[in-house]
């Protein structure tokens, strides 16, 4: 788990305490307003839109009620979701681990499974590939 998703759950391990949500049958990610129940998929969902629009990429939900292609970096323009998250871990570990150890980790239960989902070409393996053939420019 990388270093800031662990300290973001000990500060919410905190929070819980005090709020007196903590507790072996409890949600890691607990409801405030319902206790004793997860948060909402909604809610991370939502935070994942505010969090690209804070880092100036746009939302662009209306361009098939429209009838258009999505704006060039908009989220829909880049294909990113809520779950591209999952992707980019999975791509990582399998750079990183190999991905026969990525696919444990992953939970994964073939290695077919596992590649037809974290197999993507890294930065690295692109730029690579432009030296090779000497398109650097390009």
């Amino acid at each position: 788990m990388p270093d800031p998703v662990y300290q973001a759950l000990l500060a919410l391990r905190k929070i819980s305490f005090t709020l007196g949500f903590y507790g072996p049958e409890k949600y890691v990610l607990f409801n405030v307003r319902q206790n004793g129940l997860p948060i909402a998929i909604s809610t991370l969902e939502d935070g994942f839109s505010r969090a690209c629009a804070l880092i100036g990429i746009p939302d662009d939900k209306d361009y098939k009620n429209e009838g258009r292609e999505p704006l060039p970096g908009s989220r829909q323009g880049r294909h990113l979701v809520f779950h591209s998250g999952r992707h980019l871990a999975a791509s990582l570990l399998a750079d990183t681990v190999g991905p026969e150890i990525a696919k444990k980790i992953t939970r994964h239960r073939t290695i077919a499974a596992f590649e037809g989902y974290a197999s993507h070409q890294t930065r690295e393996d692109l730029d690579q590939a432009r030296k090779v053939l000497n398109l650097q420019n390009r």
